[in-house]
């Protein structure tokens, strides 16, 4: 049975398909250039089953078996030949099966340290690094064979696909599900739809628009040719420069006779401590002249951005943003009085009346502090007060008390300042809630026209027909705005007041 037949199967076990979809996917496989594709290729495929696992082993151990009686084996075996004079003059000394017992038991007895040199740590850390083994080389070999290998497969696709007939339509419907993907183009751009590996290079079999225009195909086939020209000749591609190594600083400390190792050790830290600084000095110069570059273009685009613009639009947009800087950043700096008890300092049991519940908690609170002030004062006055001492008890055993002075610091002080902290960040993001509400207030002419009514006015009435002109223009014109009624009753409500 060959073994196209035995795959297809073994593989009618793992996919519910028909036996032709089976040989293409087959095909497809025995098509590929290296083994590491083809694995991945049914990995792909089939997923990571144990019997996906299984059918992948053997498929690549079926294809391998021809080729395996060429191949060289890596170990060879040593036979040992007897020398022809039983004497042991013909033994090779150098052979450690030929040498005797004695000689054995030296090389086992032989101290390990024997030949250990002194290294110091630079020279562990500068050691070079070991070149690539045979067996890396080899393997990067094999990989670049490989990468060859596929890239041909790829540029004899698209090379024949050029010359495949586009009337002759190939319909797949099955979305990849039953054919790999067609990964240089997945679906079709105009129409969406999902292209699989047996309708290929040929244009949409829905809509009939090209998957891969003719100027892409020249592109790709552009760039896997300098590809592969760079995969064979290596030594034609020009290779980056290599950076000149700089070589770490070694500072030496001398330890010889008469020496001092402390004064040395002392002078060297100094000389480290001298080179930080100045390294983080140049680094913040750098940095500042970096920021002073930025803003300078900075600036430089503004004002190109801001060249025919009205410039009396631009000072009120600066005017606009200054105002609104100002609202948002700047604390309240201006307070009206209205009151006289706005002048009052709040103390006792004078506090602000026009002030709100979480004003009035702020100003107990420090009223309690300073009063709490004020009593510590006086206890310290009256030498009632809480003191700080620092005992020292010296060699000679004598004890000495200090009073430590500025370290009367009290828990009950911390709570009161977190307590003020607390109450005046309320009172500022209820100040804020406010302002906003306030800001988002517009004025409504209908709205505010409806609180009011139209005042009425009354008017002298005219007593004669026979009045003379400058009456008439007296009476016709309103005096002053009254009260509804008459002006006798005007007269006994004054005279009331």
């Amino acid at each position: 049975m060959d073994l196209k037949s035995s795959s297809i199967k073994d593989l009618k076990d793992l996919l519910p398909i028909d036996d032709e979809s089976l040989g293409q996917m087959v095909d497809n496989a025995l098509s590929l250039a290296s083994q590491t594709a083809i694995t991945e290729y049914w990995l792909g495929l089939l997923g990571e089953s144990p019997d996906a696992l299984d059918f992948i082993g053997k498929f690549t151990s079926r294809l391998t078996k021809p080729s395996a009686p060429t191949q060289k084996p890596k170990f060879q075996s040593v036979e040992r030949t007897p020398s022809p004079s039983g004497s042991n003059s013909g033994r090779n000394v150098k052979n450690p099966w030929n040498q005797p017992v004695a000689e054995k038991q030296k090389l086992i007895n032989k101290p390990r340290l024997a030949k250990n040199v002194n290294t110091t740590t630079s020279q562990l850390l500068d050691k070079p690094q070991e070149k690539p083994s045979k067996q890396s080389a080899k393997r990067d070999k094999q990989r670049k064979v490989d990468n060859l290998k596929d890239l041909d497969e790829i540029l004899k696709q698209l090379e024949i696909s050029d010359g495949i007939n586009t009337d002759e339509k190939v319909v797949c419907n099955c979305m990849a599900t039953r054919h790999p993907l067609f990964e240089a183009a997945p679906n079709c751009l105009n129409c969406g739809k999902i292209i699989c590996v047996k309708e290929g290079y040929r244009p949409c079999s829905f809509c009939g628009k090209e998957l891969i225009s003719s100027q892409e195909k020249q592109q790709i086939i552009s760039m896997l040719k300098n590809e592969k020209n760079q995969l064979e000749s290596p030594s034609k591609t020009p290779e980056p420069p290599l950076v000149a190594k700089t070589k770490k600083k070694k500072i030496t400390v001398g330890s010889g006779a008469g020496v001092n190792l402390w004064t040395q050790q002392e002078a060297l830290f100094k000389k480290l401590e001298a080179e930080d600084l100045k390294r983080a000095e140049l680094q913040k110069k750098l940095q500042k002249e970096a920021k002073e570059r930025e803003e300078q273009n900075r600036e430089l685009d503004f004002y190109n951005s801001q060249k025919g613009i009205d410039p009396d639009l631009l000072n009120a947009q600066k005017n606009l943003e200054n105002l609104l800087n100002f609202q948002a950043n700047s604390a309240e700096r201006t307070k009206i009085i209205d009151q006289a008890s706005d002048f009052e300092i709040p103390t006792g049991s004078n506090l602000n009346m026009w002030s709100s519940s979480v004003e009035k908690a702020l100003q107990l609170k420090k009223q309690q502090k300073q009063m709490r002030k004020l009593e510590k004062k006086q206890k310290e006055l009256t030498g009632r007060g809480k003191k700080v001492m620092d005992m020292s008890i010296g060699k000679d055993g004598k004890v000495v008390l200090r009073e430590r002075k500025g370290e009367d610091h009290d828990s009950e002080d911390d709570e009161a300042d977190e307590e003020i902290k607390k109450l005046e960040q309320d009172l500022q993001q209820t100040k804020d809630k406010k302002n906003e509400e306030a800001f988002q207030n517009v004025w409504d002419f209908e709205k505010d026209k409806s609180k009011w009514s139209k005042p009425t006015y009354t008017g002298t009435e005219v007593q004669d027909e026979g009045s003379t002109k400058d009456d008439e223009l007296k009476s016709s014109k309103w005096e002053r705005v009254q009260l509804p009624g008459e002006t006798g009753d005007l007269e006994e409500i004054l005279v009331g007041l």
